[in-house]
């Protein structure tokens, strides 16, 4: 479940973020074990910093250039590990270690946790998570054991505070998340993964079913890159798209019915929009068929109750109309043409260039987009502002957690809550569960045809 249930309002600009939370005073009601940071009279003069953020190099010097001409200048001691080093410490992964024998060991870091004290301590983890297999036995996964063994040192028992960045929701945790017990603030980078969750709490309303009927989805290509090799060899529809169809349709998946069935069984339309470099601008590709078709030729291809559409930017190039725009409208064209009304279809664009296109701006469409820059979070973090609870946003277990979203721009993400099972969104997964999401055939019998 992910629940916004408080709001704060933030200035669209977040080179002004830090200026302006030295003014504002925090919004809504608050419980009063969320009003401030308690003072317990430590003058902490270190920040510890553990990272696998490639750019946690420009954030150590911020902290430095910042704290510098104040009464109380910081050092920083940042302990760098790229890429998915982090989390292969943290798990302990016994591959890993012995093909990286000078890589620090958990038990080395624990040792260096013993070490800190009265200090501020940035511990960021935003590289993508995998998932992991954990045994039935009951026992805590290796990794969100040993983040509580270093927390309760440094914050329980060495007087340090902890503010955790991490990369992955805190739902895809599941039950796992004692160790934010010892953290005072958790910064949460993860919008996309609220992005696909929201999109699909949508849909499961309009539909009034976790077992959707009756939808189209058009992708971009963005979204649907090596789709024609099945759905293992695509990142968005291994990951998100059908361990969600197993996760709502699983009774159905284990008695027999194919993927392919249930997609038609339910009239579920799956399109991808397929330019091969431009020469064939209103060409798709049918998932569910495995076929090509023009729109303009097929339109009984796309036609249904409801039209869902996924784009992003990412493959955008410097020109005035780069290609999420010219998808855009290729939707906002399409979409009446074959008689839908405005309330039957919705577009939604994952917007990390941060394009200003009217078109992004019309009813109908809805943009995200992945916020790096959390100086504004930190900044008054390691300088003890006692209003850090003016940043408390979200729903966590964590006393003050944060998700860098403006309401202004992304309230639709946030509006209400997302009640859809996410059992195959989950990153600790029994060896059952694993097999069922992530190994089955991806073939005419299992999955789709050929």
């Amino acid at each position: 479940m992910i629940t916004k249930s408080k709001k704060f309002y933030v200035s669209f600009f977040m080179a002004i973020m830090m200026f302006l939370s030295c003014l504002l005073p925090a919004i809504g009601v608050l419980s009063s074990e969320k009003t401030a940071f308690a003072d317990d009279g430590v003058q902490r003069t270190k920040v510890y910093y553990i990272t696998d953020y490639a750019g946690s190099d420009e954030i150590e010097q911020e902290i430095i250039t910042q704290t510098s001409l104040t009464s109380n200048p910081l050092t920083v001691e940042r302990k760098y590990y790229p890429r998915e080093m982090l989390q292969k410490i943290l798990g302990e992964d016994e591959k890993f270690a012995e093909e990286n024998p000078d890589v620090i060991t958990i038990d080395e870091l624990l040792r260096e946790a013993e070490e800190v004290s009265n200090a501020y301590v940035i511990f960021e983890m935003r590289w993508a998570m995998t998932v992991q297999v954990i045994q039935e036995d009951g026992n805590e996964p290796k990794l969100t054991e040993n983040l509580y063994r270093i927390f309760s040192i440094l914050h329980d028992e060495n007087n340090c505070k902890i503010m955790f960045i991490c990369g992955t929701d805190e739902s895809r945790f599941g039950q796992y998340t004692n160790f934010l017990d010892c953290v005072d603030i958790h910064v949460n980078t993860d919008i996309f993964y609220l992005y696909v969750a929201a999109i699909f709490g949508r849909i499961k309303s309009a539909c009034g079913s976790e077992q959707w009927q009756n939808v189209t989805f058009i992708f971009d290509e963005s979204f649907s890159e090596r789709i024609t090799e099945g759905f293992k060899a695509n990142w968005f529809f291994y990951n998100y798209f059908i361990p969600y169809i197993r996760a709502a349709y699983r009774d159905k998946i284990e008695n027999g019915i194919t993927q392919r069935e249930i997609f038609e069984m339910n009239d579920i339309k799956i399109v991808c929009h397929a330019t091969d470099g431009d020469r064939y601008p209103n060409r798709f590709y049918d998932i569910v068929q495995g076929d090509y078709f023009d729109w303009e030729e097929d339109q009984k291809r796309i036609e249904n109750e409801r039209i869902y559409a996924l784009g992003a930017t990412w493959n955008d190039d410097n020109s005035t109309e780069p290609y999420s725009l010219q998808w855009t409208k290729l939707i906002q064209n399409l979409c009446p043409a074959i008689g839908m009304k405005d309330d039957r279809y919705e577009i939604f664009i994952y917007n990390d260039a941060r394009h200003d296109f009217t078109e992004f701006q019309e009813p109908g469409v809805y943009t995200a987009y992945t916020v790096n820059d959390v100086n504004y979070v930190i900044l008054p973090f390691v300088t003890d502002d006692i209003n850090m609870a003016r940043f408390n946003n979200w729903k966590g277990r964590c006393a003050i957690t944060h998700k860098p979203l403006d309401p202004y721009e992304n309230g639709w993400l946030g509006e209400g809550e997302i009640e859809i099972d996410m059992s195959g969104w989950q990153y600790f997964m029994t060896q059952e569960d694993y097999d069922y999401f992530f190994n089955y055939g991806d073939d005419g019998d299992t999955a789709w045809p050929r």
